[in-house]
């Protein structure tokens, strides 16, 4: 395998074979036999809807790696570095006293000459400042993420009108495809107003749902179409559990939600009558703020993606170079070896990623990301 191909084998391999090592609160979830997709969750706040990438788009952002390398030549001169110091394979031993430090300060898994020179590799088409600018954003959510709790938490009536809500105008979204014009899905709507009602009813007797509800409580699944709009479907009630969990708390918001599925008429006069006993003023604001976190999220998570690639590039698939190497000779000079090594990395800091569709993806995120924040922590200031 030459140098172009390897390159672009490693980094197309590491868009759509991610790890999470971005964050501890977040989980990502994959099963590539489904080719669904990835499915963030943040575990230290459950009561968001889980973020999901589809696989076919991770595919999209593959397809823009070859045009991206074939054109950097940034790249191949430090791979071209990178294979020779992987063929000297000059270590520094495990027991010296500065390298416990060295592992968090360079952020580097083996302190070594090659480990580095992945660090320039990387940035040559990656930012190099996406790796700063992730540890600062990681503190920031978590910080605004609190601020935002602590609003929620002065108004909880208006919390749960806003919950109830939102769960009725994505009903009645979703509704729209369980028309006479879809038969597919119009097939499966009994089976989903039966298993959302079901899942209300549990709720209200405080009981949890299983952990498979959405694998045992299944749709159609005819030909043509319908493996599609079964998963579809399956997709939907996902979300509504997310939904109906954040409700378990109030029997009352699960009530309107089976009032909900046999009389929308009947619904909207009740949902009216709870919004006036509980004399609910700060609906809008509060809902605002709620979507506003569940935004900053879904960009967090994408960032978490992103963040994951670039990982498992530098300290996965970078290690698969097929080049050959000598067994591991121990520096004679440790110290030296060290400030080598440390220099290497300071370089590849001041590396500029070469201007291509990887690195608008990384820039666009970033900023996509700081304008929801802005937004979301100026409505928070004022208040």
């Amino acid at each position: 395998m030459n140098d172009k191909a390897f390159l672009r084998y490693a980094l197309e391999q590491s868009f759509i074979r991610p790890c999470n090592t971005a964050a501890e609160n977040m989980i990502l979830h994959y099963e590539p036999s489904s080719s669904r997709g990835y499915v963030f969750t943040d575990k230290k706040h459950l009561n968001l809807i889980p973020y999901f990438l589809p696989f076919s788009q991770a595919k999209k952002y593959a397809e823009t790696v070859a045009s991206d390398i074939s054109h950097n030549q940034q790249i191949f001169a430090e791979y071209e570095r990178y294979k020779h110091d992987l063929t000297e394979n000059i270590i520094i031993p495990e027991n010296m006293p500065e390298l416990k430090k060295a592992h968090q300060v360079l952020n580097l898994q083996q302190v070594n000459r090659q480990s580095a020179q992945k660090k320039k590799i990387t940035a040559a088409v990656i930012p190099a400042t996406f790796t700063y600018k992730m540890k600062e954003i990681h503190l920031q959510y978590q910080i605004i993420f609190q601020k935002v709790q602590n609003e929620l938490q002065k108004n909880p009536d208006a919390v749960n009108l806003s919950l109830i809500r939102d769960f009725a105008k994505q009903y009645s979204d979703n509704m729209r495809y369980f028309s006479l014009l879809h038969p597919f899905y119009r097939l499966n709507k009994k089976r989903m107003n039966y298993y959302i009602n079901e899942a209300a009813q549990i709720l209200k007797s405080s009981h949890p749902l299983d952990e498979d509800y959405c694998i045992s409580h299944c749709f159609y699944d005819v030909k043509l179409f319908g493996k599609i709009v079964s998963q579809r479907c399956t997709n939907m009630l996902s979300e509504y559990l997310v939904q109906l969990k954040q409700m378990s708390h109030q029997p009352k918001l699960l009530n309107l939600v089976q009032i909900l599925l046999a009389n929308r008429n009947k619904y909207l006069k009740e949902a009216e009558k709870y919004a006036t006993d509980k004399k609910i003023t700060d609906v809008e604001r509060i809902a605002t703020l709620r979507h506003g976190i569940q935004i900053l999220f879904e960009k967090y998570a994408f960032l978490c993606y992103l963040d994951g690639v670039r990982f498992v590039f530098e300290n996965k698939f970078l290690n698969e170079c097929p080049e050959p190497r000598h067994p591991p000779l121990p520096t004679v000079s440790p110290q030296e070896e060290l400030k080598v090594v440390s220099l290497i990395v300071a370089e590849s800091y001041k590396i500029d990623a070469i201007s291509g569709k990887i690195k608008k993806l990384y820039l666009e995120a970033v900023q996509d990301y700081e304008t929801e924040f802005n937004q979301l922590d100026n409505l928070i200031s004022s208040n």
